[in-house]
């Protein structure tokens, strides 16, 4: 009688990052504005005072943590 050999493989999961970059998001952005509809090019203009908005905080902390 053959014996068999059974193997059993692990399935692992893995998160792959799709987060854009700042370089990237500000691309898609430029393209919005350039070639957009209305709906568009508010939503690039939103998203990019947004980013400086969140770019300016986060100097700001870390120019007071150099104080």
């Amino acid at each position: 009688m053959k014996e068999k050999l059974i193997m059993q493989t692990e399935t692992k999961v893995q998160t792959i990052d799709v987060t854009p970059t700042i370089m990237g998001t500000m691309q898609m952005y430029i393209m919005l504005l350039e070639s957009g509809n209305a709906e568009g090019k508010a939503m690039a203009r939103k998203g990019a005072m947004d980013i400086a908005r969140k770019l300016s905080l986060t100097l700001a902390k870390q120019n007071s943590k150099k104080d």
